[in-house]
């Protein structure tokens, strides 16, 4: 016997200090408004999930009081294994590898392209809820997809910086810097930054980007 349940269909909880965003985010999706709960910080949301049957979140980075990384903190502390998708406009590369390493599917950048929130929150429903957390499945070594010198700017971009720092920090042009990065997506399947991220945390490596951050800058 598996220790999966299926997902419960239809309930999306939008959770976001912005009333204009959390209705924009709602109205996206197309789905019964009776199956959509809107929260106006972390702190509400979290008091009430309790009594909320399992569903998909869409969840603000940044809010007063209760941000979105203090809520998935909370949902990995209490092991509530439901699907999340994380949204911001003002995300640094460091806040998106955090929200990735905290349990969160992917990430949608604001405005959000209806699309796009669309199509995340189908994937992440796609994922079957676990009666209890499993050890991580080891991923096969990014070392085994992509080559060295890819190796070397992704673990760079993990760690924060922008094309111009990694090509002075690896000897090589801006330009080359862009073809790298587009080799990494189209190898690892990727459409978008934020799952280009979401990708290099599933395979671990997010674990030792600070140290080649501070390798390149001992150079």
């Amino acid at each position: 016997m598996t220790n999966e349940t299926p997902r419960q269909p239809g309930w999306v909880y939008v959770v976001d200090d912005n009333a204009d965003d959390r209705r924009a985010a709602a109205a996206a999706l197309g789905a019964d408004p009776r199956l959509i709960r809107e929260f106006d910080d972390g702190a509400a949301f979290l008091q009430a999930i309790d009594a909320l049957p399992p569903g998909c979140v869409i969840l603000d980075v940044r809010m007063p009081g209760v941000d979105g990384l203090s809520v998935m903190e909370t949902l990995s502390r209490r092991r509530i294994d439901w699907p999340v998708v994380m949204m911001s406009n003002q995300a640094s590369i460091p806040i998106v590898v955090r929200a990735m390493q905290r349990g969160a599917r992917h990430f949608v950048e604001k405005p959000c392209d209806p699309e796009r929130l669309r199509e995340a929150v189908a994937q992440a429903r796609m994922q079957p809820v676990r009666a209890a957390p499993p050890r991580e499945q080891a991923k096969p070594p990014l070392s085994k997809i992509v080559t060295p010198r890819e190796m070397d700017v992704l673990r760079l971009l993990l760690a924060g910086r922008q094309n111009k720092s990694i090509a002075y920090a690896l000897g090589i042009s801006e330009r080359t810097v862009e073809v790298h990065r587009a080799r990494l997506m189209r190898r690892l399947q990727v459409r978008s930054f934020a799952e280009l991220i979401r990708k290099a945390v599933e395979h671990g490596a997010h674990e030792d980007a600070n140290n080649a951050d501070a390798r390149s800058m001992a150079m």
